[in-house]
């Protein structure tokens, strides 16, 4: 089992197609759920904000292209469309890249304090809907 980052941000993709990808607060409940039973994802967290989606899950066997078409289609789109602006990320990379992103590191304003409260809410969230563990 690894950690799978499948992300799209400011430095990858326009603000049109970030605004298409994002998840509505009303929508991640649902989101969470069915990506969990259609990818068979033993754990995940979705982070959506003005410059980021990144889908956070830890699988067995699941390739990124899996997530990758979910997440088109969830959003009604052809997956050609995400293919030059989703990057991915496993094993220790995803870590390190998840620390870049709490501190900020990442952030279209460098240090941003936002990021960590809403990575803090993603997981809360998460938790909530029973797709993710306690530790």
């Amino acid at each position: 089992m690894d950690l799978l980052i499948v992300g799209i941000n400011h430095h990858t993709a326009p603000i049109a197609l970030r605004e298409k990808i994002a998840f509505t607060s009303s929508q991640l409940a649902h989101a969470l759920t069915a990506l969990k039973a259609s990818a068979g994802l033993q754990e995940l967290a979705i982070l959506s904000t003005c410059n980021r989606t990144e889908i956070y899950a830890v699988h067995a066997h699941n390739q990124p292209e899996t997530i990758i078409h979910w997440l088109a289609d969830y959003h009604q789109l052809p997956a050609d469309m995400l293919k030059d602006s989703i990057y991915t990320y496993w094993g220790h990379s995803s870590i390190k890249h998840i620390m870049r992103v709490a501190a900020g590191l990442d952030s279209m304003i460098l240090g941003e304090p936002q990021i960590l409260g809403q990575m803090k809410d993603c997981f809360s969230h998460a938790q909530d809907h029973q797709v993710m563990g306690a530790e």
